[in-house]
């Protein structure tokens, strides 16, 4: 058995999945202030006479790193910059205090100068007095030699053991992009410390069932990670809310090739993606989120503030929603009117407290001439425009710049959408008219209101691992393993190629149960340079990532919750 758990911001979805088919499926209000009640809560729906010994692993999605960024709610972090000569990386500075360290690494790797003693010492004592306990440091160049990073690492452990959350963009985020490494590591810094909380929550729900399954964690490009793995980069389930929606589209469209529109209705945001060919669009150098540009891979999708617990609003006789969610709907024990509500009034939803959702709305547009009915269906086109608005936005953006998909490079494609898929709470009731909107045939697939919950539990989980080769020094290690491999100085690309794939194999055997080929493991990342002292080369410096591709878990054999239901017009 396999379970899959979607903690969002506003509900957390569970399923269970046997031999197949979708067993049970479950659904609580997420206690924003008690995550690890909403886990055990929907794992009590779930296991209803299920045996919790035989469940083999579970993934989470989650939005907490996310909304922590969104909402700019995480602890002062500082950051430390090493850029090296030749930049004034002004416009880097994201941290609550900002630090720039003289010192420099080539393009080669080579240590061209090193900290400067008294810079240290003044360092040190400004970052005693700031309050400051969660570091990121980044150096220009690091990927290629992270001396500088680590030297000042020890120092400050050495010198100020309270400032215990250090960060190293050697380690977060190892690729070339100077920027998108720094921007990914300090937002991996900043989300620390409420990751790791969420995560011992999770540990610590899932052991109090008596379960004793590997757990995963679902990454922003549909790929999964041990939840251990999570606790140091937790940056990289940003996204995974909609990357889960993406998983679930896929695993509930089966042989749908037309190209699909995809729209995940939450309670606080709508998420927009598209699948062609059965694929989905893909962000290979990384994902951006508020403004930042990381190095987080990811399945390609857009947000819009608005969703079923997104506010109406009257201004100066207008009535419309606001960008903001304040809590539930009326009908479900909120106090302040939202698209839900109007929902209700419309007559397209039929759950939760009709009464109190009619006279909470009547309340609100006493003013205003138009009957409920009419007030209420121009609140649900306000949201049809929003969605429209964002959709034509995005098509235009994608139709005039390369699009990949998770395989390929897309070429001579124009993407235009044929069919509309929805999910989420307000699903079935926003569908017909927005897909009328939008000139699409709609689809709303089965499971449509735990879709999310069911994608990361069909997420194949996605194990990775990283070759890191001196040939001049004639060894290589592999991430997480003790030890150095004696290699001669003939060792190359094709040599740490085929060691990363066989040890993937092995990684995946042991963790996932699965046998796999070399097909479905991808090098993510490669890169080889000269080690030069004087005039000659003495040798070269191999770094590669290779992980599982992410896609739908072929150990679950024939799925049996293929999409059943396309809405006739």
């Amino acid at each position: 058995m396999i379970i899959g758990i979607d903690v969002g911001g506003t509900h957390t979805d569970g399923v269970l999945i046997k031999n197949g088919q979708v067993t049970k499926t479950g659904k609580v209000v997420t206690r924003r202030d008690d995550l690890k009640e909403s886990i055990l809560e929907v794992l009590d729906e779930l296991l209803v006479g299920q045996d919790e010994k035989k469940i083999e692993r579970i993934v989470f999605s989650t939005t907490l790193t996310t909304n922590l960024i969104a909402q700019r709610k995480y602890p002062p972090t500082g950051l430390v910059l090493i850029p090296g000569p030749g930049m004034k990386p002004d416009w880097l500075k994201l941290g609550t205090i900002n630090w720039l360290l003289k010192g420099s690494i080539d393009h080669r790797g080579r240590k061209v100068m090193d900290l400067e003693q008294n810079e240290l010492k003044s360092f040190l004592e400004e970052l005693a007095t700031s309050g400051i306990v969660d570091l990121a440091i980044v150096g220009k160049f690091s990927t290629r030699n992270p001396s500088l990073e680590e030297k000042l690492e020890s120092f400050i452990r050495e010198h100020l053991p309270e400032v215990d959350n250090v960060q190293l963009g050697s380690r977060v985020a190892p690729v070339l992009n100077f920027p998108r490494r720094v921007h990914t590591t300090w937002l991996n810094t900043a989300v620390y410390r409420e990751n790791t909380i969420f995560l011992k929550e999770v540990q610590d729900a899932v052991h109090k069932r008596g379960i004793n399954a590997q757990l995963y964690l679902l990454k922003a490009d549909g790929g999964t990670m041990l939840l251990q793995e999570g606790i140091n980069f937790g940056v990289e389930t940003i996204k995974s809310g909609p990357a889960a929606s993406i998983m679930g589209f896929l695993a509930l469209s089966g042989t749908e090739k037309r190209t699909s529109l995809l729209l995940d209705v939450g309670g606080t945001t709508t998420d927009i993606a598209l699948i062609t060919g059965g694929v989905p669009l893909f962000e290979p150098e990384g994902v951006e989120i508020e403004g930042y540009l990381t190095s987080v891979r990811g399945l390609l999708n857009r947000s819009i503030p608005y969703g079923g617990d997104s506010r109406i609003i009257v201004d100066n006789g207008q009535i419309g929603l606001a960008p903001e969610r304040v809590g539930p709907a009326v009908a479900f024990g909120g106090s302040v009117p939202t698209l839900t509500d109007a929902l209700v009034v419309a007559g397209l939803v039929e759950k939760g407290d009709q009464k109190q959702a009619r006279l909470a709305f009547a309340k609100l547009v006493e003013h205003i001439e138009d009957s409920l009915e009419e007030a209420a269906q121009k609140i649900i086109d306000h949201f049809y425009l929003k969605v429209k608005e964002a959709v034509e936005e995005l098509l235009i953006e994608l139709n005039n710049r390369p699009v990949y998909t998770i395989h390929e490079l897309l070429t001579d494609t124009r993407l235009e959408p044929e069919v509309v898929m929805m999910i989420g709470g307000p699903a079935k009731a926003l569908l017909p008219g927005l897909a009328d909107k939008l000139g699409l045939a709609p689809i709303l697939p089965d499971y449509y209101h735990v879709a999310n919950a069911l994608g990361a539990a069909v997420a194949r989980p996605t194990l990775r691992q990283t070759l890191y080769a001196d040939t001049a020094q004639k060894f290589y290690r592999l991430s997480g393993i003790m030890g150095k491999q004696q290699i001669t100085g003939r060792f190359t690309l094709k040599d740490a190629r085929q060691i990363l794939l066989e040890h993937m194999k092995s990684m995946v055997k042991q963790n996932g149960g699965l046998n796999i080929d070399d097909k479905l493991i991808e090098i993510t990342h490669e890169e080889s340079f000269n080690l030069v002292r004087g005039f000659s080369t003495q040798g070269q410096i191999l770094r590669l990532k290779a992980q599982v591709k992410p896609g739908i878990d072929p150990a679950l054999g024939e799925l049996k919750f293929l999409m059943k239901g396309e809405i006739k017009q």
